[in-house]
């Protein structure tokens, strides 16, 4: 792969030292031409075209694509996987049944709470019938009692034996209680052989991607196993770092244009979402999200991406082409020409840098250095810089001429 690489570098250098001999051929055939006719010596130059247009700044960011959310579904209690009723790719919604297990064991744990519960019931039916027996003849024995005609002896062994069946009645409403309990233990174990997906409301209730499966059909799963990774996929994350010198510039709700390279020509609107608290002080870098919207499905988990963002922009900005501007001591300037001369001749116009945007560059013009030459429409200087000052007389070879010497060479 590497020597692929170099090779395409090897020919991009060949490519322009073959054009820059073919620019100086021209400019030796030119000059010769001229010193032949007896004319004044001009400096040969390249122009391009002075503009009026939109322009903005942005930046490109790499990262990739996760999921907004993703959790594992597992079971709560162990089994074997007799069912399994998803697969990659398919969606799920809340609550919907993913997979069922063998429940045999549970089933069996519930019949034996429920047998144990009944045979509890029925004795707490007996000792109820048991208290009703005793108080009555508690209750009989208090009125022979109180006629005189029974000891107070036989009066106290049936009040103990009337309390003693309150107690038994008490005890056996608790056993009835804590048997109904943990037959209700029993058939929910027995109900979570039936995996279902789950997950906060709070987290909305739109179908989410399965994107692994973990187990099959005939697998033994303990408790906590995964079985499937689900995941939000609509909308998804972008993650990108960022440098500090970028890092200010950017804020949450800031829209964005995300690109993968499965779709290069295909553009996806986004939106900063957040930015991280702090940088990496080995990258120093800090994360930032965006949120992209996937409603067709077209962006996948794990894809590169590549984020577009516009930090500034100008409409109806002066724009000249970016080899244009150059420096003259110590400050930018840029060499317009002079159409009102023959031979043509520059002038010089010194300029700030404003906005660049791919091949165009921003310009900004002194109060004091405005010019009637520098308008939409005008010839600026791109090439032959060096041969310039002030006043220079130039002259512009056919750029077809050059462009068929370097296709020859």
């Amino acid at each position: 792969m590497r020597p692929a690489i170099a090779l395409g570098g090897a020919v991009v250098v060949v490519m322009l030292v073959a054009l820059g001999v073919s620019w100086w051929l021209l400019l030796s055939e030119d000059a010769s031409a001229q010193r032949g006719r007896g004319g004044p010596s001009l400096a040969a130059v390249a122009v391009g075209e002075i503009q009026r247009r939109d322009i903005a700044e942005r930046r490109t960011f790499s990262g990739t694509l996760e999921p907004r959310r993703q959790f594992t579904v597992a079971p709560h209690v162990h089994g074997r996987v007799v069912r399994l009723l998803v697969d990659e790719g398919d969606t799920v919604q809340r609550g919907e049944l993913i997979a069922v297990l063998d429940d045999e064991e549970y089933e069996q744990e519930e019949a034996q709470a429920q047998a144990d519960l009944q045979v509890a019931q029925a004795t707490l039916e007996e000792r109820r019938s048991a208290l009703v027996v005793v108080e009555r003849q508690y209750q009989r024995e208090r009125a022979l009692r109180q006629d005189g005609l029974t000891s107070a002896t036989a009066l106290d062994r049936l009040e103990a034996d009337f309390v003693a069946a309150q107690a038994a009645v008490a005890v056996a409403e608790a056993t009835v209680e804590r048997l109904e309990s943990l037959r209700q233990q029993a058939r929910i174990r027995r109900s979570y052989t039936q995996v279902r997906a789950s997950w906060p409301e709070e987290e909305g209730s739109g179908p989410r991607l399965v994107t692994r499966r973990l187990v099959e059909a005939g697998d033994a799963v303990s408790a906590r196993d995964g079985m499937i990774v689900v995941a939000e996929v609509d909308p998804m994350r972008a993650i990108f770092g960022v440098t500090e010198r970028e890092f200010s510039r950017l804020q949450p709700g800031q829209e964005v244009s995300l690109r993968v390279a499965a779709m290069p020509d295909q553009a996806f609107p986004a939106v900063i979402h957040r930015l991280a608290t702090e940088f990496d002080r080995g990258s120093r870098q800090a994360q930032m999200e965006a949120l992209v919207e996937n409603a067709e499905g077209l962006l996948r988990i794990g894809m590169y991406t590549r984020l577009s963002v516009t930090l500034r922009q100008e409409q109806d900005a002066l724009v000249v082409p970016v080899e244009a501007p150059t420096r003259r001591s110590g400050s930018q300037v840029i060499f317009v020409i002079d159409e009102e001369q023959d031979p043509l001749q520059v002038r010089q116009i010194p300029v700030r840098l404003g906005i660049r945007d791919g091949v165009w560059q921003e310009i900004i013009l002194d109060e004091d250095a405005q010019s009637g030459h520098v308008t939409a429409g005008a010839r600026v200087i791109t090439l032959g810089h060096q041969l310039l000052s002030e006043g220079t007389a130039v002259r512009i070879p056919d750029a077809g001429r050059a462009q068929e010497q370097t296709e020859l060479r």
